[in-house]
């Protein structure tokens, strides 16, 4: 199998059970497309980290990931809640909230999943994929 379709399927699955995992662990429940929007997350990880090599780079790129999985959470919701009305989730109740879709408080908690994303990452980079990526400079 080639290398870069190893290495995203794997970054894939692991996005995507990962961030299933951790939605049961917190709310108790999940969606399966919850697990489809994970997977996209972490290949976004996965693409940013090749570029953290300090903590300006690493902060930069946590931003980017929260932007990044906020607008995608905010098109799975405008999709999936209110088009097709699933309601999966509802942010209505949370201060400076977008259509109940998004809002701030998990907008920042995107970014700190995505530091453990950029860290998990660097794991699979070393001993599954067995390449190096530059060391974080703190």
């Amino acid at each position: 199998m080639n290398k870069n379709i190893y290495a995203a399927l794997t970054v894939s699955l692991t996005g995507c059970f990962g961030y299933g995992i951790t939605e049961l662990f917190v709310r108790g429940r999940t969606h399966i497309t919850m697990g489809i929007l994970g997977a996209v997350a972490m290949i976004a990880i996965h693409l940013l980290s090749e570029n953290i090599t300090d903590i300006r780079t690493l902060l930069c790129a946590m931003f980017i990931s929260a932007f990044f999985i906020t607008c995608c959470e905010f098109a799975a919701g405008e999709y999936l809640n209110k088009m097709r009305g699933m309601h999966i989730w509802d942010y209505s109740s949370l201060p400076y909230n977008i259509d109940g879709q998004v809002c701030p408080r998990y907008s920042f908690a995107w970014s700190l999943l995505s530091l453990a994303g950029f860290s998990l990452d660097r794991t699979l980079s070393r001993r599954v994929f067995t390449h190096k990526k530059t060391v974080l400079r703190l």
